[in-house]
């Protein structure tokens, strides 16, 4: 057996020794992993990191540059060249929106000046009378955009009658409007100069058609004449249907297209046809845009022309300035909201007794010696026509009417009062002195002396008077309903048939007409 002796402190001296490599060997490893650790994050770490804040520099519209020198080519390099690169691209493109955005600004501020002067002038050709002869009006005008598509006109004319306009070009916004001021010029100057309606509308389109013909813009025009005795013509160019709420029945009317649309072609080959209807005073006539009726509300459940209806017949007793109130409140309960479409245009006229307005603008041709005392009197009798009090006003008008220079309209006035009493023989005899004294024939005359008659049971000379409505205004379909009501109260109903037959086709919502087909129905049942 071998064996030796290592002293105790010879192995404590050589542990000490191995402790001591140890250590360094561990400092020199921290050393070279501190080293590429620092080589780590400057090469690596910290260009992503000077990324990254950069990125959110960029995000707050700072537009960094980050500096990153080295020589190597790799994915670090590329990845911070394209880093400045999109940063310098965004700072060049933001610069460039920020100037179109002042340029668009500055045009904008141009364009919003010159459509407020737009709207100003557009605002100054609509009519803001709120009463043209013996019509009352009222209006709700309210375009969707600063200028409006919808034009609407009334006038009065040189032979008193009152001419009345609306129409709604296609499309909203300038182009629009710049059809209406078209609208406004051509009709402003032919309507003095051609009196049928469907040929003033013919002429506007050939007109505007010279300017907007394949261009896709065109209107929809309704015009209506009224004239002095209350006899009325229309054309209606493919608008939305006008509304007559008849005073005395509480009955709605209206009024159907009988033309086409105005300027989209100079010649398709079309004619319009002119309607004629006779008005009462208390009448209203509603005329409208689709702007109302094609409202929508939250549902997208238009407004329409039913609700429309049912709102002006619940109202009947109202007037213009009423009624107007109403709908455009009834309009805002329905939307709950919903901003309208369209632009918005309601016109209500009101219809009032045209002879009172004839007696007020006339003068009274009388002895001048009884000139004050008799003006007097007539002054009174006009009061108390106006109020209704149509007993004393007969009483005050005979004292002046048996002086033979008196003017027409007094008479006149005195048949209307005799005619509101039921007293037909002494109104007979009115009308006739008024006629004789008129230099025109007006059809409300010999409409009422044919009333007149047919109360008095002279149904023959009520056909006589009849047929001279008929021959003097052969588009005037109250005539002709006349007439065959004439006819039929004397058995004569194929003839009759032919008259109302023809009323109907112009106006075939009219509840008179209708009554009288059913007479006729009835009296044709009995002969058979």
């Amino acid at each position: 057996m071998l064996s030796s002796t290592i002293p105790l402190e010879s192995i404590q001296q050589e542990l000490k020794s191995l402790l001591r490599l140890g250590l360094v060997m561990i400092a020199l490893l921290l050393l070279v992993q501190a080293g590429v650790g620092w080589i780590i994050y400057k090469t690596l770490i910290k260009p992503i990191r000077n990324v990254s804040m950069a990125a959110g520099e960029l995000s707050r519209g700072e537009f960094t540059q980050i500096s990153y020198k080295t020589r190597r080519d790799d994915e670090i390099r590329t990845l911070v060249d394209s880093f400045n690169h999109m940063s310098s691209e965004l700072q060049f493109k933001e610069n460039t929106i920020r100037q179109n955005l002042a340029s668009i600004k500055k045009k904008n501020d141009i364009a919003q000046f010159e459509l407020n002067i737009a709207q100003k002038i557009q605002a100054s050709i609509m009519p803001a009378e709120k009463q043209v002869g013996h019509i009352d009006w009222s209006i709700i005008y309210e375009p969707l955009y600063t200028v409006s598509g919808d034009y609407y006109d009334i006038l009065r004319l040189s032979d008193g009658s009152v001419a009345i306009f609306i129409g709604d070009a296609s499309g909203h916004g300038v182009p629009a409007a710049f059809l209406t001021i078209m609208a406004k010029i051509y009709f402003s100057s032919l309507v003095e100069k051609i009196s049928d309606p469907a040929e003033l509308l013919e002429q506007i389109s050939v007109l505007m058609a010279a300017y907007l013909e394949m261009e896709g813009l065109y209107m929809t025009g309704f015009y209506l004449r009224i004239y002095p005795d209350n006899r009325a013509e229309y054309c209606n160019c493919i608008h939305p249907a006008p509304l007559i709420l008849r005073k005395k029945t509480g009955t709605l009317e209206l009024l159907p297209s009988s033309g086409f649309y105005i300027g989209i072609l100079a010649d398709d080959g079309r004619k319009n046809e002119t309607r004629a209807i006779h008005l009462e005073p208390g009448d209203l006539i509603i005329l409208y845009s689709d702007g109302i009726t094609e409202a929508k509300n939250a549902a997208k459940k238009m407004f329409g022309l039913e609700r429309l209806k049912t709102l002006v017949i619940q109202n009947s007793e109202k007037t213009s300035s009423e009624l107007k109130k109403i709908l455009r409140n009834e309009l805002s309960t329905f939307c709950d909201g919903v901003a309208l479409n369209d632009d918005l245009t309601i016109f209500i006229a009101e219809v009032g007794m045209p002879v009172v307005e004839e007696l007020l603008e006339q003068s009274k041709v009388i002895p001048k010696k009884q000139k004050d005392e008799d003006t007097s009197i007539i002054d009174d009798a006009l009061k108390l026509f106006q109020e209704k009090h149509y007993a004393q006003a007969v009483d005050s008008f005979r004292k002046v009417t048996n002086d033979s220079e008196i003017a027409a309209p007094v008479f006149l006035l005195m048949a209307e009062s005799y005619f509101s009493l039921k007293h037909y023989d002494e109104a007979l005899t009115a009308y006739k002195q008024y006629s004789m004294r008129s230099d025109i024939p007006e059809f409300r005359t010999l409409f009422r002396m044919t009333s007149c008659l047919a109360h008095l049971g002279k149904f023959a000379e009520a056909e006589e008077m009849a047929r001279k409505s008929v021959d003097a205004w052969p588009l005037e379909s109250d005539a002709r309903a006349q007439l065959a009501l004439m006819l039929v109260k004397q058995g004569k109903t194929e003839e009759a048939a032919r008259y109302i037959s023809d009323a109907l086709r112009q106006n075939p919502n009219s509840f008179r007409y209708q009554k009288i087909q059913d007479l006729l129905e009835n009296s044709t049942l009995k002969e058979g």
